[in-house]
């Protein structure tokens, strides 16, 4: 018989392995198994902070800008320059934090991978994927409202701005101009919205007309390029007209129904002042139909003094409030900005601020594609396709959408803002094309789409249809 081992109690046992707990029959020899994790459901909720981060940059963005004042002299250049940045703020902070969540989407898919493929997992492993949708769809709204929030956007699409024009001795030499004119007074120039008026270019005579240039060169000009930030030579005037309202005339017109202008923007100079009542009201927002327009709309009166001229975006709801006493003469033009020269098709280079991302210029852009469409529906009816029934409604929906884009971030200044024109300013080089080329239309690549027409009253049904436009 062999010897019998003794346990020594001094000898040591060997120690279980880490982690790995032992079996009641002493095998030692079974894999490590690891440790379950947690669940990633708190980690999921914490990622919706990195959101609102995006959402904070944003926000602080819009608080600065909303500081900012058209009448500075640098406000286009710092405004435009701001704006890219905080665009480019966002999009490194979207890229940033979708790389950090892809991470983490990464390891919450394969724990879920590994568990079993029950409904909660498959739950789970679909909810894992909201904080990227969540960092993208952010990214999206975030940065189209700052692009088309942008500080020209804010300030152009819903402000009127006024300056002084003219002094009361030019004004009653205009006056004066417009009783020496070729032709007589009208009111088959605008169908939609009748006004009792002559277009200039075709009435007055020529030495008047120079001297309107002169002072349009030395005084508009810098007025419109302070106000919208676009170059003088883009700018097109689509119809100049003087408008005589009168309480003595039996019959006369002494007011206007509210109303739209088919313009980009439109700009007002009164002639005179021996009149009582009168002035313009402007309305934020449009109502149909506009015969029964709701007095609860925010809207304001503005009766500036005689010479004073003021400029707005032609899409904003406005109204000549009647006179009760005596006459009251305005000049007015319809704006058009031009992307090309339509004899050279010289590409003026505008800023996209002030025109495909600018919700006023969008505005009227739109809305001039659509009123377009509609002439042509008038015209040749029988002739009309499907396609084009499709396009207009197309253009409508967009005008439509611009216009309550502008109305949301546009604002309200009673009275006005003033804008000075310093005499450094009054270059008197040629400025818009104040004349030439009314009612024609031109196209993205600087094509005319309809021709230059004459502007006289017996050709008015061919040439101005729809130059004022009301909501029916």
């Amino acid at each position: 018989m062999g010897k019998k081992n003794k346990h020594n109690p001094n000898t040591p046992r060997p120690l279980p392995t880490s982690g790995t707990p032992s079996s009641p029959s002493g095998d030692q020899s079974s894999k490590p198994v690891p440790l379950p994790p947690t669940s990633p459901l708190p980690s999921l909720l914490e990622d919706n902070l990195l959101i609102l981060l995006i959402y904070a940059a944003v926000l602080r963005m819009l608080i600065k800008q909303s500081a900012k004042d058209i009448t500075s002299p640098t406000f286009f250049s710092d405004s435009r320059r701001e704006t890219c940045d905080a665009l480019l703020k966002i999009t490194m902070l979207t890229v940033i934090f979708s790389f950090i969540l892809s991470l983490k989407l990464r390891k919450r898919l394969e724990y879920y991978r590994k568990k079993q493929p029950d409904f909660m997992s498959r739950f789970m492993s679909c909810m894992s994927y909201l904080p990227v949708l969540s960092v993208v769809a952010s990214f999206a709204f975030c940065f189209f409202m700052t692009l088309f929030s942008n500080p020209e956007a804010v300030q152009t699409s819903r402000t009127v701005f006024k300056t002084q024009m003219l002094t009361p001795k030019e004004c009653k030499e205009i006056i004066k101009m417009a009783s020496r004119a070729k032709m007589d007074w009208t009111t088959d120039r605008h169908p939609a919205v009748p006004t009792v008026d002559m277009n200039i270019e075709e009435a007055f005579q020529e030495k008047d007309k120079k001297q309107l240039t002169e002072i349009f060169d030395f005084r508009l000009s810098p007025f419109i390029e302070k106000t919208l930030g676009v170059p003088r030579r883009a700018v097109r005037a689509d119809d100049a007209f003087i408008v005589k309202y009168s309480a003595v005339e039996k019959g006369g017109q002494t007011g206007l129904k509210p109303h739209t202008d088919e313009a980009y923007f439109s700009v007002n100079i009164l002639l005179s002042d021996d009149f009582e009542g009168g002035g313009t009201r402007f309305y934020q927002r449009e109502l149909e139909p506009l015969d029964d327009y709701n007095s609860t709309i925010p809207s304001y009166d503005l009766s500036p003094p005689i010479g004073n001229a003021f400029l707005h975006r032609s899409r904003i709801l406005h109204e000549g409030i009647p006179i009760s006493k005596g006459e009251r003469y305005i000049l007015v033009l319809f704006m058009h900005i031009d992307q090309f020269d339509y004899e050279t098709k010289e590409s003026f280079k505008l800023h996209p601020f002030s025109t495909w991302l600018n919700v006023g210029y969008m505005e009227s852009w739109f809305n001039e594609r659509y009123q377009g469409l509609k002439a042509e529906l008038i015209e040749n009816e029988s002739t009309q396709s499907l396609h084009h029934k499709y396009l207009r409604t197309i253009f409508y929906t967009l005008m439509y959408s611009t216009r309550l884009f502008s109305d949301f971030i546009g604002k309200t200044h009673p009275g006005g803002k003033f804008i000075e024109i310093m005499d450094s300013e009054k270059t008197g080089e040629a400025g818009a094309n104040w004349w030439q080329g009314q009612h024609m239309r031109l196209n993205e690549f600087g094509d005319r789409v309809r021709n230059e027409h004459t502007c006289a009253a017996n050709s008015a049904k061919f040439t101005n249809r729809g130059a004022e436009d009301i909501f029916k």
